[in-house]
């Protein structure tokens, strides 16, 4: 235990009017102890406020951790497509796979993009990611973020639904492909929030994220329904494929010029809960971004996947500092702020300070 500071003491002792001896130790202290380490030739203070109580440098801020909820969505993926297209070119049946989405992080937490839609032909394999793409034979989805692919059996002419982080993707029947898988619900944000920030999908009192795509066919009868959570539909030669939803995730619908078997993109992964951050600490923030439309099927033919999203909520005694290269949008939920955040590269943080 370091020894309490004698004002009287230090005077007597020191010989000379020019200065106050101050005490020095390597014990522990007491709340508005301060001292002189001999060692590093500093002075200290007991820090009682930090997570951990130690001495501190004197121009040294106090380090503390707090928990925040999170919600972490990786970046959907694209469908395939399969066929002609002459106004851009593809004069002959074509098969192209989709690309994957991006992953999204936060400090330890990493969601997986999700799984492109494999290719249009007979062999076509959906991608593994967040969720699975569908496919021939469907892509696996990332444990505890997202679900399988569906599935083409042998012989099947009809595409297959991209998963959702709620449900595997849809297999093609005999006459109708595959639906994209549902997403999954968050309670992070309310209805009223997801609608006015334009996050997610809202689908009665519950909001979804991270559905996946659905399959494409020829016809528009048959085509595969998105996910709830922003998954895009399929599309077929009548039909333009719909387009997700921003910010959620979703994964795009596989779209049909001419032929068979196109398949739904995979959601992004989707992970939710409470994180310990500590403050005065950089934090890896990133938000990953959909996949890109096959090329050369793309603009009004092909859609990409839909962005992910990451949301913080936490105590409002605490202030966020973002790097130049995030953009995000406010809210409030009682004494807690909510961050929305929308864009965010690899190389972006977050910073928390009381």
């Amino acid at each position: 235990m370091s020894k309490a500071f004698d004002f009287a003491r230090s005077i007597e002792g020191s010989g000379s009017y020019d200065g106050l001896v101050l005490p020095t130790g390597s014990g522990n202290g007491q709340a508005g102890e301060f001292r002189f380490n001999s060692t590093t030739g500093q002075m200290e203070y007991w820090s009682s406020t930090s997570t951990t109580p130690q001495w501190r440098d004197v121009d040294e801020v106090p380090v503390k951790n707090f928990n925040l909820t999170y919600l972490v969505v990786g970046g959907g993926a694209s469908g395939s497509t399969y066929g002609t297209n002459s106004a851009i070119g593809v004069t002959s049946d074509t098969h192209v796979g989709g690309t994957d989405g991006g992953d999204s992080v936060f400090s330890t937490i990493t969601s997986i993009g999700g799984g492109a839609g494999g290719e249009g032909g007979y062999s076509g394999t959906g991608g593994a990611g967040g969720s699975g793409g569908g496919g021939q034979i469907g892509g696996a989805g990332t444990p505890g973020q997202g679900n399988d692919g569906g599935n083409i059996p042998s012989g099947g002419y009809v595409g297959a639904g991209g998963g959702g982080a709620g449900a595997a993707g849809g297999d093609n029947t005999a006459s109708a492909s595959g639906a994209g898988g549902i997403g999954a619900t968050t309670t992070i944000i309310t209805t009223s929030q997801a609608t006015t920030h334009s996050v997610g999908e809202v689908s009665g009192s519950d909001v979804y994220f991270a559905g996946g795509g659905g399959g494409g066919r020829l016809n528009s009868t048959s085509i595969g329904v998105g996910g709830i959570g922003g998954g895009g539909d399929g599309g077929g030669q009548s039909i333009a494929p719909t387009a997700t939803l921003p910010n959620s995730g979703g994964g795009a619908g596989g779209r049909d010029s001419s032929g068979t078997r196109s398949n739904g993109g995979g959601a992004g992964g989707m992970r939710q809960g409470t994180l310990s951050v500590t403050t005065n600490t950089a934090l890896t923030v990133t938000v990953g971004q959909g996949g890109t439309p096959p090329s050369p099927f793309d603009g009004s033919t092909m859609f990409a996947g839909a962005d992910g999203v990451v949301i913080l909520k936490y105590p409002n005694t605490y202030t966020a500092t973002f790097s130049a290269g995030v953009t995000f949008t406010s809210d409030t939920d009682g004494s807690n702020n909510i961050r929305i955040i929308k864009a965010a590269g690899a190389s972006d943080t977050v910073t928390f300070t009381e």
